[in-house]
């Protein structure tokens, strides 16, 4: 790692110092992190908050009351939940695209680190500007395959319940081979994303296309699947805690103290504050996952000098 005089690591880290490394990338770099947070972020990131209080306001008719009664639902209530839940999903998927491109520009800083150099906002903004299509390209690939993964489970534990003519609700063999494959099926598509979590970064710092991207990842992860699930899952409960610590005590200092506990305008603060604080943390994972890329290149190549 870069400290002090600039040069580039060429030699294996273990799993505790590579949270050391991404912690003193995170501090070294940390304004420039947020920039590119908020450039790439905040736009998806609102238009998610304000689709899912849409969607909310749209599932309040077919939630009980506080006296367990439910109301009847009407035509136009029907409707307005489909709108929402379409609007909710395209938000959705603007955020998983904008995610890729603010982690190609994270690991472009990482990179340009670990090469001895000060990495720039306009650098950053060239390789997500020049490789965006590619990231994009393979988060499509990686989000596709795992739907299929999901669909094609759905459908054989469907057909294996309906062929063997039992209630779903009463359990049987039928059930119980349903529940394994749809047991099944989870575990592939978390493999699958563990083997392919390094795509985004080789995308960044190799220019390789979408396919190219999963299929390096797999390369590199080889023999190293449970260490790159531990970084993955470690990173992302550290955002989650630490951001989630934040969110809360911001909402309960700038929503509930203000506006008042459980009231809309409370609501739709803590739902602005929970997206404004996920972009500040946002580059905790990316920078985790591309150091550990580094890694895998020293131990499984013995080279970790960025092009």
């Amino acid at each position: 790692m870069l400290d002090g005089p600039a040069r580039p690591t060429l030699v294996p880290v273990s799993f505790g110092t590579m949270f050391e490394i991404t912690g003193r990338l995170v501090r070294r770099h940390l304004r420039l992190l947020l920039v590119l947070a908020a450039v790439f972020l905040l736009i998806p990131a609102l238009v998610g908050a304000v689709a899912w209080i849409v969607l909310f306001d749209a599932l309040l008719p077919y939630l009980p009351d506080p006296n367990g009664a439910r109301a009847a639902v009407t035509l136009a209530q029907g409707e307005d939940l489909v709108r929402a839940s379409l609007i909710f999903v395209a938000a959705a998927l603007l955020e998983a695209v904008a995610s890729a491109l603010a982690a190609v520009a994270f690991s472009r800083v990482v990179a340009t680190d670990y090469a001895a150099r000060r990495p720039g906002f306009r650098e950053a903004a060239v390789t997500v500007a020049r490789r965006g299509p590619a990231a994009v390209g393979a988060i499509l690939l990686s989000l596709g395959a795992t739907i299929a993964i999901g669909l094609g489970g759905a459908t054989i534990a469907l057909a294996i319940i309906s062929a063997s003519g039992t209630d779903a609700r009463g359990g049987g063999l039928g059930v119980f081979l349903a529940l394994i494959v749809v047991v099944s099926c989870v575990a592939v598509a978390i493999v699958l994303s563990v083997r392919w979590s390094l795509a985004l970064v080789a995308v960044a710092v190799e220019g390789v296309g979408p396919l190219g991207a999963l299929i390096r990842s797999w390369r590199l992860t080889a023999g190293a699947a449970w260490r790159t699930f531990g970084v993955v899952v470690v990173a992302t409960l550290i955002t989650a805690v630490l951001g989630g610590l934040m969110s809360e005590l911001l909402g309960l200092t700038l929503a509930d103290l203000v506006f008042g506990e459980a009231s809309e305008q409370a609501l739709a603060m803590r739902t602005g504050i929970s997206a404004v604080v996920a972009i500040a943390f946002a580059p905790i994972l990316p920078v985790a996952v591309t150091v550990l890329y580094f890694d895998r290149r020293v131990r499984a190549e013995g080279d970790a000098a960025p092009p």
